[in-house]
C-alpha cells in the first residue's frame, strides 16, 4: 500500500514537473515567435505576403494538433507487426504511442497553442499594416480579422480532429517514417563528422 502511494506521489510530481516545463517553454517560445513575426510583418509592404505568413502559422498549429490527436488515439498493435517486419518508421511510431502524453503536450499544448497565440498577435499586426492606429476603422478591422483567425483555427482543428481520429494509424506512420529518415540523416552526419 505504501509503495502504491509513493508511486502515485512520484507520478504526480512528474506530471507537475512536465506541466511547468511545458508552461515555461510555451512562454519563451511564444515571446520569441511573436517578436520575430511582428518584426517581419512590420517590414512587409504586401498585404498578401503578410496574410500568407499568418495562414502558415494557423496551418502549422492545426498540423501539430492533428499529430497530437492521432498519436493519442493510435493503437500499438499494427506497428508491432510493422516493426517485426523491420519496416522503417515502425519503431519510431511505437515510441510516439508509448509517449503519447508527452507528444500530445508538445504538439497540442506547446506548438498548437503557441501558434494560436501568435496568430492572434499577427492578426493585430496585420491590421496596423493596413491602417494607422489612429484610424477609427482600425478597432473594427482588428475585431473582424481576429474573429476570422479564430474561426479558421478552431474550425480547422475541429475538422482535422475527426481526420486524425479516423486516420490515426496512417498519420502516425507518416510521422514515424519522417522521424526514421531524420534519425538516418543525423546518423550519417555524425558518421561523416558533420561534413
Amino acid at each position: 500500500m505504501q509503495d502504491k502511494n509513493n508511486h502515485k506521489k512520484a507520478k504526480g510530481r512528474g506530471a507537475l514537473k512536465q506541466a511547468l516545463i511545458v508552461a515555461l517553454g510555451t512562454f519563451f517560445l511564444a515571446c520569441a515567435i511573436t517578436v520575430v513575426s511582428q518584426l517581419v510583418m512590420g517590414k512587409l509592404s504586401s498585404f498578401y505576403i503578410a496574410a500568407s505568413i499568418l495562414l502558415i502559422v494557423i496551418a502549422v498549429g492545426i498540423f501539430f494538433d492533428v499529430i497530437g490527436v492521432a498519436v493519442t488515439v493510435a493503437d500499438e498493435a499494427p506497428f508491432h507487426a510493422k516493426a517485426a517486419r523491420k519496416i522503417p518508421g515502425a519503431n519510431q511510431c511505437l515510441r510516439l504511442i508509448k509517449n503519447a502524453s508527452k507528444v500530445a503536450n508538445m504538439c497540442n499544448d506547446l506548438i498548437g497553442d503557441v501558434c494560436g497565440t501568435v496568430s492572434g498577435g499577427l492578426a493585430t499586426a496585420l491590421v496596423y499594416a493596413l491602417v494607422s492606429r489612429e484610424d477609427p476603422f482600425a478597432n473594427v478591422l482588428d475585431v473582424v480579422i481576429v474573429g476570422i483567425v479564430s474561426a479558421l483555427t478552431v474550425g480547422g482543428k475541429s475538422y482535422f480532429k475527426n481526420v486524425a481520429i479516423n486516420s490515426s494509424e496512417a498519420i502516425v506512420f507518416r510521422v514515424g517514417q519522417f522521424l526514421a529518415f531524420w534519425d538516418k540523416m543525423k546518423w550519417k552526419s555524425k558518421k561523416t563528422g558533420g561534413k
